[in-house]
């Protein structure tokens, strides 16, 4: 993913008029618009990881929507991981 990608990118195959779009307000509770609002804040900052942990309190059918996203930006995070522990080391040497 790169910064300029929201979760409109992430649903290509979505039917016209399925989509609402409005102003993305970071929300409390446990509905799906709130839990979207706050995975998306997470994303904006680049906090991938809180918003992956955000998104598993996605109901099933959300969640299900999301598998293919979900599974390439968990790849990411742990390919940052890696990243960020490979220029660790190399730097501590």
């Amino acid at each position: 993913l790169t910064s300029s990608e929201t979760f409109l990118d992430l649903l290509p195959n979505t039917p016209p008029g399925s989509i609402e779009v409005g102003l993305v307000r970071l929300r409390e509770g446990t509905d799906a618009d709130a839990i979207l609002s706050r995975a998306e804040a997470a994303m904006a900052d680049g906090r991938l990881t809180d918003a992956l942990a955000e998104l598993q309190a996605l109901p099933e059918q959300a969640r299900v929507e999301l598998t293919d996203w979900m599974a390439a930006a968990t790849q990411r995070a742990q390919a940052l991981s890696a990243a960020e522990a490979l220029s660790a080391q190399v730097a501590s040497n």
